[in-house]
Formats: structure tokens, C-alpha cells, sequence
């Protein structure tokens, strides 16, 4: 439950900024493309608008794959796997990205989460309920209306003539409604009011007919009905909001250019639009269909654009502006997986602190809390090599008094059989003290001075279990190294980056030292002997790419040497990698 609460707030939070963005790189689109086609435009903001309805639910989908809610062994198994595997895949050679991106981060209570979600919930069902009952309306005035009278029927020449499409249509009389509705989804018809039929004269009555077939033919009740389901959803994002007026409005217009195609009679039918305006009583509420208009500016717009010299009506769609509307809005949809916030609940230090009727206080009370938290949190020991085996430590052999804790020395000491079997022999370089198994207060508190507060339980069981501490991050920071997430420092003290190896990096004049950068350096074994190796050499002033594929490769002074014994001298390091890897060996 508490995943999907987080999982709609983060959605929730993407859709206030992505759509947003969606539609200025749309709207940049069309402006650069010149492009005044009303089918293109209607066409590009609706591939805006379900960009902006699937990008916030993607961009939020880390927060329920599998693992987001593993155990944080699996995390720092994966950072060490990640390890490994790039070592393999720099053997072929293939280009890092130079830079490296961190999503921001955002830490809110669960209460104010689940209050979120509630809100939203209730407000988006509130507008779907209110969409649901204009649909149950619009069904009852098709159910209720009257066929157009066989006099009015016959005098539609213009209509007789046009392409109906693929759909049936009817046309109806509704005493209900105020203007012309194109009433579809599954059973299409067209309602006109029964004043606008008296009122207008067989040609101006022709005209707003067409206008109303376009909708049919454009299938515009079914993209009509999509942009109210997500602007029920989205009711709060103002990149939506802007992206369905304009979708409204140049759906309008092209229907206008439908008609023009079919009479080429625009004065005439910018005089029947004004007609319809004068004859319609405001504020008009405009039903869950197409083929309406909203409000008077929409209607003079459209009256603007009709008498405009040189305009295109073409209602074929422009491929240019479609495709580079396509191609910018591809690029958000993939750059809001990499950019997007992450969201995740505030710790409650409550869950890390012990009470005293909770604390064991038997040898098998210890040991039965011990399997129960290594059960629970998954915790092994600080060294890269993690046990996963969870099996409970064998039975005790009888003791005179309670045992508190097992130390690091008497572990190391028994005999193997006696080993709590998740408890790995520690290796060269490891701290030599088993983590506690829950993070205490103090070092809650030794991680928000180095400016790391309110870290989930996983983060801080994750942290521990790596043996990172307030000073091991600190001497990140001085090292230049800021700004580290909970996901860089786990792969960085997973394998070994510490202060003195950054130093040591920069001393030898390493300037694009990312946390991907040296993660990939400290796994391939990059020191500065190596470095040094490579600038005696000939090659100073390499950059982490450079050293990177060299290393893996298993490029040294020594071979370059070899090389340059034969007369290859100034190859440049693309023709290095090349050389080693097709096996040129110069012995």
C-alpha cells in the first residue's frame, strides 16, 4: 500500500512540471517548423498530450519495480555486480558518457503522502463522475432526439455530396441543446438545435452540418473523450490544461478547413458562425462532445482565421513539423526516466531504536533476535563479499552466563562449524568490526551533520551494511566529490573509493572525476602507477575514458614501448585500444 501511495505522488508531482514541458517543446515545434496546417497542429498537441499522460507514469515506475522493495542486500550485491560486469563490458570497447546525471530527490512524511493521494483521488473521480454523467446526458439526448424533417433533409446538397466515411451518421433535432454536437463514440449522429434549424437558411444549415461530419470522419469523440479522461486525472496540471485548449481550438479549425475544401465559401460561413453566436445564449456549458464551442473568444478566432488571405487549409497532415514534434518530444519522454525526482517517505527514527523490554537478554533470546533481524533487514557484513544465506546460527554450547553480543575476535576464532554462517571472514582492507545490525541513533545523527538527513530505513541499512560513515563522506566532500547520492556513496565504498584515492587521481591531473568515472577507474584497478606508467609513455594528460579502456584492455608503457620499437609512434588512444584488441602484438 505504501508503495502505491508513493508511486501515485510521484506521478502526481511529474505531472506538474512534464506536461508543462511537453507542450513549450511543441509549441517551439511548430513555431520552427512555420507551419499553419489546423490537421498538423491538432495532430502535434495531441501527441503532446498523451506524451504528457504516459511520461509522469513512467518516470515513476523505479518506485515499483522489483528493486525498489528488495532487501538492501540485493542493492549492494547489485552495485558490486554493476562492478564486475563493466570490467567485462569495457573488454569491447566501448565509450563511457562523459557525465554522469542525478535525479533530484524529495523526502516527504507518509501521512502527508497518503493525505495527498486522498485528495487527488477524490477530486479525480469527482471530475470522472461529472464526465460520466454528461455521456449518460449526451446518451439520453440522442435517445430522445427527432430526425431532421425530409423537406431540411433534401435541401443538403453540399452534405449529400461529401464523403461520409467509414461510419453511419444521422442527423437529429434535440429542443435541448443550444448548438450543433457531434455525438458519437459508438452510435454516430449529429444534433442540432431546433431553433438554429428555423433560423438558418438551407445553405448556412449545409455548411454547419459539414463542419459537424468532419468531427464524424475525424473520429474526434474518441480523442475528445481520451482528453477529458486525462484532464480528470491531470485537473491540477497546468501544461494539460494549456495543451487541451489548444487541441480544442485547432480541432475547431480544422473542421473549418474541412468545410472550405468541400465549398470555398469563407465569408458566407464566417457570417453563419457569427449568426450561431448571436443566436446562442452565454455563459454557454459545453457537453463532453466535439463540435462545440466553449467561449466567444474560441468562436472569434476561428471567424479570424476563416476571412485570413494565404492561410493553408489543407487538411492533409505536413510531415516535417509532425516528425520534429515527434522527434523533441521522443527525447523528453526518454530524458524524464533519467531526470525525474525521486520521491521517497521520511525516515521515522523510531523503527532504529530498541526498547528496553524489546533488547534480548538470554544467549538464545540473542540468538533469536539475530536470525530475526538478519530476516528482516538482510544486513551482512561490511566486506564486498556478501552472504546470502540466512540460515540461523547453530545451536549454543552451554554457558555459565548471558552473552551479550559475540565479538569479531572470538568469530574469527572458533571453529568453523560454530561461525554464524551470514558472518563472511573479513578480507585485506575491511573494517575489522561487524556493523551493528540496527543503525543507532548516533550514527543517524553522524550522517545528517555530513549533511544526509532523513534517509529512509533502506538508505541507512544499506549505508551500515557498507560501513559508510559521517567521515568517510565528509572526505568525499573534500576531495571534491559533493552533492553524492545515497546510491553513489554505496557504490563508491563498495569498491574502495575513498578521499586519499581521489587525491591521488587528481594529483595526476584527472580533472572529470564523476562518481561513475571513478567507480569505473577503481574497478578496473586505475592507479597512479598506472598513470604514470602511460605518461612516461608518451600518453600524459588522459582523460577517466581514456584510462579506463586502456586498462581493460591491458594497454601498459610496457607495450606502447614495444610499439614504438617498430616505428608505431603517435597513435592516438582510439588506435591503441584498436591494436590490442585485434590482437597486434609487437614481440
Amino acid at each position: 500500500m505504501n508503495t502505491v501511495v508513493l508511486f501515485a505522488v510521484t506521478v502526481l508531482v511529474n505531472a506538474l512540471w512534464q506536461p508543462a514541458l511537453i507542450a513549450a517543446i511543441a509549441w517551439a515545434a511548430l513555431k520552427i517548423s512555420r507551419c499553419s496546417n489546423a490537421t498538423t497542429r491538432h495532430a502535434v498537441w495531441s501527441l503532446a498530450l498523451v506524451a504528457s499522460f504516459i511520461v509522469p507514469f513512467m518516470s515513476a515506475m523505479p518506485i515499483v519495480l522489483p528493486h525498489g522493495t528488495a532487501a538492501p542486500i540485493a542493492r549492494v550485491q547489485h552495485h558490486i555486480a554493476s562492478a564486475q560486469i563493466s570490467v567485462a563490458r569495457e573488454a569491447a570497447v566501448p565509450s563511457r558518457p562523459a557525465f554522469s546525471v542525478s535525479r533530484p530527490s524529495f523526502r516527504v512524511a507518509p501521512t502527508v503522502a497518503l493525505l495527498v493521494a486522498a485528495v487527488w483521488l477524490i477530486a479525480a473521480l469527482a471530475i470522472l463522475a461529472r464526465l460520466l454523467i454528461s455521456l449518460i446526458y449526451l446518451n439520453r439526448l440522442k435517445h430522445d432526439a427527432l430526425p431532421l424533417a425530409v423537406e431540411s433533409r433534401h435541401a443538403l446538397t453540399r452534405y449529400d455530396r461529401a464523403h461520409k466515411g467509414d461510419r453511419d451518421v444521422r442527423i437529429c433535432v434535440s429542443d435541448e441543446i443550444t448548438v450543433p454536437v457531434a455525438v458519437g463514440i459508438f452510435d454516430a449522429m449529429i444534433l442540432l438545435p431546433s431553433d438554429l434549424v428555423r433560423e438558418l437558411d438551407a445553405n448556412d444549415l449545409d455548411r454547419v452540418l459539414l463542419h459537424e461530419l468532419a468531427h464524424v470522419r475525424r473520429s474526434d469523440d474518441w480523442v475528445n473523450l481520451f482528453e477529458r479522461i486525462v484532464q480528470a486525472l491531470f485537473f491540477f496540471s497546468p501544461g494539460v490544461y494549456w495543451i487541451s485548449r489548444q487541441m480544442d481550438l485547432e480541432r475547431e479549425v480544422a473542421c473549418d478547413d474541412w468545410v472550405l475544401e468541400q465549398s470555398a465559401e469563407n465569408v458566407p460561413y464566417a457570417r453563419c458562425l457569427a449568426r450561431i453566436v448571436e443566436m446562442t445564449q452565454w455563459p454557454y456549458t459545453a457537453p463532453a462532445a466535439p463540435g462545440v464551442f466553449v467561449t466567444r473568444k474560441s468562436m472569434s478566432i476561428r471567424i479570424e482565421r476563416l476571412l485570413a488571405r494565404g492561410r493553408d487549409i489543407r487538411v492533409r497532415l505536413a510531415l516535417v513539423p509532425s516528425l520534429l514534434a515527434f522527434a523533441f518530444i521522443l527525447v523528453v519522454v526518454i530524458a524524464g526516466g533519467f531526470v525525474s525526482p525521486t520521491i521517497a517517505y521520511t525516515l521515522d527514527r523510531n523503527v532504529t531504536t530498541l526498547s528496553k523490554t524489546e533488547r534480548p537478554q538470554t544467549h538464545r533470546q540473542v540468538q533469536n533476535y539475530d536470525v530475526k533481524v538478519r530476516t528482516q533487514y538482510a544486513i551482512s557484513s561490511p566486506a564486498p563479499e556478501i552472504a546470502t544465506t540466512l540460515a540461523p546460527m547453530p545451536a549454543p554450547k552451554p554457558v555459565s552466563k548471558p552473552v551479550a553480543k559475540t565479538t569479531v575476535a572470538a568469530a574469527s576464532s572458533a571453529p568453523a562449524s560454530d561461525k554464524p554462517r551470514f558472518w563472511n571472514p573479513p578480507i585485506s582492507g575491511a573494517p575489522q568490526s561487524m556493523p551493528k545490525m540496527v543503525a543507532d541513533a548516533s550514527y543517524i545523527d553522524d550522517l545528517a551533520a555530513a549533511g544526509y538527513k532523513n534517509l529512509t530505513p533502506e538508505d541507512l541499512i544499506g549505508l551500515k551494511s557498507l560501513g559508510v560513515t559521517g567521515q568517510y563522506i565528509r572526505d568525499l566532500q573534500s576531495a571534491g566529490l559533493k552533492n553524492l547520492t545515497v546510491h553513489d556513496l554505496e557504490s563508491l565504498k563498495s569498491l574502495g573509493v575513498d578521499g586519499s584515492y581521489i587525491s591521488q587521481m587528481r594529483a595526476e591531473g584527472l580533472t572529470d572525476l564523476t562518481p561513475f568515472n571513478l567507480e569505473g577507474l577503481k574497478s578496473l584497478g586505475v592507479d597512479g602507477v598506472y598513470i604514470k606508467d602511460l605518461a612516461n609513455a608518451g600518453y600524459p594528460h588522459l582523460t577517466a575514458r581514456d584510462l579506463e579502456a586502456l586498462k581493460s584492455l591491458g594497454v601498459d608503457g610496457d607495450y606502447i614501448q614495444k610499439l614504438h620499437s617498430h616505428g608505431l609512434t603517435n597513435l592516438t588512444v582510439r588506435q591503441l585500444e584498436t591494436f590490442k584488441a585485434q590482437g597486434i602484438d609487437p614481440q
